[in-house]
């Protein structure tokens, strides 16, 4: 896979993710959270076996005990507990807690696999980046929201989920090549998405069957697709022997970026400011810098030099 497939595949992946949230808002009116993350995960896993049209079971006989732990971690762990977390915390802070998913992504790559370092360049990018999601959730007037158990119960519970998604990421890195991957994604969502449906059974949620209609039915299959695309996309990526983790993992700051250029088009009343721009100039400066080759940049400056002298 070349480096100019990878970065398209990166930012399509992310810019699919980006756009949960507006499909999010319709089927939320009738669909509980924990329930919609269920059936999310199973209508993305029948997706992708029509895609790949084999037994997803075959290829990964060797590795099923790690799949089924991989289900466990992410989605079903790492998808409940955002989902209640949700239900505790303003949107403004979801999506600054979401959007510093990088930070958690480096910070258990760099322990667990030995061919991941932090560089200079990395701190620089996640600084960067997390100052700029920061500084795009306090300009929403968050600053207002009370402190109280249940605030901190949800900070707690995104938190939990980041590193459930950051230790998926790098357990897929560890043990799962790029030709079981399609596969490995058909059963973890399959899974994750069955035990998070039996765990909203007993979170007496309850659907609004009055409220569904086409419209509804149509954001659901999307949102599915998102789901589908997106972690096959992504997980294609991490799974490429010359990705770092550490690097790679800086695009998932164009999550928040274009959910907030995307609220800025939709969404009456949500309009940017000076603050909010200043943001998206810090995220993009971070994905810059984590793509840029500064030695190969450097070579081709001293080259240039050499020219003029």
């Amino acid at each position: 896979m070349s480096e100019k497939k990878i970065l398209l595949y990166a930012i399509c992946a992310n810019l699919l993710w980006s756009t949960a949230f507006l499909f999010g808002k319709i089927v939320l009116v009738a669909f509980p959270p924990i329930l919609l993350a269920g059936l999310r995960s199973i209508i993305a896993s029948m997706m992708i076996l029509i895609f790949i049209r084999r037994n997803p079971f075959k290829s990964i006989k060797k590795n099923l005990r790690f799949v089924l732990l991989l289900s466990l971690v992410n989605p079903f762990f790492g998808f409940t507990i955002y989902n209640i977390g949700l239900n505790y915390l303003p949107g403004s802070y979801v999506a600054m807690l979401k959007g510093s998913s990088p930070a958690f992504i480096v910070m258990v790559s760099t322990l667990l696999l030995k061919d991941e370092h932090m560089s200079l360049k990395n701190l620089l990018s996640l600084f960067l980046g997390i100052l700029g999601v920061v500084l795009l959730s306090l300009s929403k007037n968050s600053s207002n929201a009370v402190v109280n158990n249940t605030f901190i119960i949800g900070i707690i519970l995104l938190i939990l989920s980041n590193f459930a998604n950051a230790f998926a990421s790098t357990m897929i890195k560890m043990r799962i090549n790029i030709k079981q991957i399609l596969d490995v994604n058909v059963i973890i969502n399959l899974i994750g998405g069955i035990l998070i449906i039996f765990v909203s059974l007993f979170s007496k949620e309850e659907v609004l069957v009055n409220k569904i209609d086409t419209k509804m039915i149509i954001s659901l299959v999307y949102l599915s697709f998102i789901t589908a695309g997106g972690s096959c996309l992504w997980n294609t990526i991490i799974t490429h022997e010359n990705v770092k983790l550490n690097d790679i993992s800086i695009w998932n700051f164009l999550i928040p970026a274009m959910g907030a250029v995307l609220s800025w088009i939709f969404i009456d009343g949500d309009n940017p400011n000076i603050i909010s721009v200043i943001c998206l100039i810090l995220v993009i400066c971070s994905i810059l810098i984590s793509v840029l080759n500064f030695s190969k940049l450097t070579k081709l400056i001293n080259k240039k030099n050499l020219k003029y002298e």
